[in-house]
């Protein structure tokens, strides 16, 4: 199909598919590339985001935890003996620490029986202390103000909960997983504890309390790239702080993410999860970073939640600004490539038009030579055909003339008896007169063959001139035509004057002749006077025998001549053949010359020209 099409337009419709098939693949793979970038780059941001968050709010923990520490060593130094500090003073310590600290819930410590002062039985039953005398002060925030408080159970009664057992068995801070407190209206609290120790061995816990609605309300406010959120989730998977705070407390399963991602967000290990968010119905990039507090082993992890439309955004719009720069340099390259093709096929269209009319004009000249050619070798035939009667024609005048030289010579020698043979001699004067007559009968007819032999070079000399016209118009393809036309118009002028020799030589010959007759009848009146010009008679016949001698010797010379003359006849018409030939062979070529130009033509054209 694509044959048919200009080449103007089949180049363009490969080449401009090319272009469109390489532009289009680079502004995939760059679209693509870029889109990889730049979710790959949003993925580290938001990893970044979720680490600056998690320092932001580890750093309120952090502070729990090291005013938990602190709490712990002052009363490890207490229990150790190194320092006196009776219960109304650390009671009041411990509010002072709640007091500077407007982030904490409690402060609070328990230990074992009579580890403090040793004095529990003392303060066994009295108002304020546990009935066992154990000393578990607790200061907390109550309806706006600090209320200190001594819890009024026995230490047995507390012993048993996760804040004193999970320190003491861990052996280490921690931070408690989330947890419902009554007492603070049922809000969503946290711990950090810290064990005392004494002798290496741990005989108490210190704590403060953590109300976690500061941490929601912070969450809430969190908006990475504008769209996003973040939440807060403990090492077991309970959601601690969240934009929609119905969510506060559910475990994260809930939420149907995968078991791996709860993997590790219990070994406090970063993990990263893409998933559909059914409360927002968007696919999002979860990103978690654990939140470390210390030297804690259950770390809480921190959420950075992005939609994924908002993270390839900046690459969607960069990939259609591709596309359409793309577009438009696809049409800028098209158009120059038009432009391109265009300036190489005007002069091929022109070109070709002009080889067709040589082609054309190549083909008529051929022709015509060869026309002229097959007709000059005919001409050249019936010239060779004349000169070979002419020939024979001179042969025959030849033995004649001889023949007279020596009748001529048997005259001279038997003068002497020419008296008695002088009526023989009457009659063969006669025949002599009539083979005269026959002489210049003959002579007449060979002029006019020598008249038709210079027509004939006429001609010749014509034709050669009109072939070597059109091998000049044949340009380069006539130049060997050229040179044989030079030559059979050379041939023909040595033929033109070969024929003017002859011509004068048949004169020549005439005029003998005639003078022969004249002689011959002049002999004839004197034969008939025989008797007293008996003289007379021998010294014509001398005469008669030097002229015909003469004769005989000019005849000879018209005899080569007309030998010459058939020679260059005979090549006049072999060069005439030659030429035939080669107007045969031109034809030949303009014809290979049209097959080629119909070539070019249906590669530029898609089609021959007309």
């Amino acid at each position: 199909m694509l044959s048919h099409w200009r080449l103007q337009t089949r180049t363009l419709a490969l080449l401009g598919g090319m272009a469109v098939v390489i532009v289009m693949s680079m502004v995939v793979v760059l679209a693509v590339r870029v889109r990889t970038i730049t979710r790959n780059e949003a993925f580290d941001k938001s990893t970044e985001i979720a680490r600056s968050m998690s320092a932001a709010f580890g750093e309120d923990l952090c502070e729990s935890m090291a005013a938990t520490k602190g709490l712990a060593k002052q009363l490890e130094v207490v229990m150790t003996g190194q320092a006196t500090v009776d219960r109304a003073s650390m009671a009041h310590s411990i509010q002072g620490i709640l007091e500077s600290n407007p982030f904490f819930y409690g402060v609070w410590f328990q230990a074992e029986p009579n580890r403090y002062d040793g004095r529990d039985a003392e303060y066994a039953g009295k108002e304020g202390f546990a009935s066992d005398g154990c000393f578990m002060p607790y200061a907390q925030r109550l309806n706006g103000g600090i209320d200190l408080t001594m819890s009024t159970g026995t230490f047995a009664d507390y012993a048993r909960e996760d804040y004193y057992t999970i320190p003491m068995k861990a052996g280490k801070e921690c931070l408690l997983d989330p947890y419902i407190e009554p007492d603070a209206g049922n809000a969503m609290m946290t711990s950090t504890c810290m064990p005392i120790f004494v002798g290496g061995q741990p005989v108490g816990v210190a704590g403060v309390d953590l109300v976690l609605k500061s941490f929601n309300d912070r969450v809430a406010q969190l908006k990475p790239y504008g769209d996003g959120y973040a939440f807060l989730v403990s090492h077991t998977g309970l959601i601690v702080a969240h934009p929609d705070a119905k969510l506060a407390g559910h475990p994260l399963k809930e939420l149907e993410y995968s078991d791996a991602t709860l993997a590790a967000i219990d070994a406090g290990q970063e993990v990263a999860e893409t998933r559909h968010d059914p409360g927002t119905d968007k696919d999002i990039y979860v990103k978690f970073v654990p939140l470390r507090v210390g030297g804690v082993d259950t770390p809480w992890s921190f959420a950075v939640v992005v939609p994924m439309q908002s993270i390839l955004a900046a690459s969607t719009r960069l990939a259609w600004t591709m596309a359409i720069i793309g577009a438009f340099g696809l049409l800028a390259l098209l158009a120059a490539l038009w432009g391109i093709l265009r300036s190489i096929t005007r002069p091929l269209q022109g070109a070709i038009r002009q080889l067709d009319g040589c082609a054309g004009q190549m083909g008529c000249s051929s022709s015509e030579v060869s026309t002229a050619g097959q007709r000059l070798a005919d001409d050249a035939g019936v010239q060779a055909a004349g000169l070979e009667t002419i020939s024979t024609s001179l042969g025959r005048i030849t033995t004649m003339t001889a023949q007279t030289a020596r009748s001529a010579g048997e005259a001279n020698d038997l003068a002497g008896q020419a008296r008695a043979e002088a009526r023989k001699g009457s009659s063969s004067m006669d025949r002599m007169n009539e083979a005269m007559e026959r002489i210049k009968t003959t002579s007449d007819q060979t002029g006019r063959i020598i008249k038709t032999i210079d027509e004939i070079a006429f001609q010749t000399n014509l034709l050669a001139l009109n072939a070597a016209v059109e091998a000049a118009r044949a340009g380069d393809a006539g130049k060997g035509f050229a040179v044989v036309a030079e030559e059979v118009r050379s041939l023909a002028g040595r033929s033109a004057e070969a024929a003017r020799s002859t011509a004068l030589l048949i004169e020549e010959s005439r005029s003998n002749a005639a003078a022969g007759v004249t002689v011959s009848r002049e002999v004839d009146a004197v034969l008939k006077q025989i008797a007293g010009r008996i003289d007379q008679v021998s010294t014509l016949m001398r005469e008669v025998a030097a002229a015909s001698s003469e004769q005989s010797q000019g005849i000879e010379k018209v005899n080569q001549g007309i030998v010459q003359l058939e020679g260059t006849t005979q090549d006049t018409a072999a060069t005439a053949e030659e030429s035939a030939a080669a107007a045969v062979m031109m034809a030949g070529q303009a014809d290979m010359l049209r097959c080629i130009v119909g070539d070019l033509s249906r590669l530029v054209e898609g089609h021959e020209v007309p």
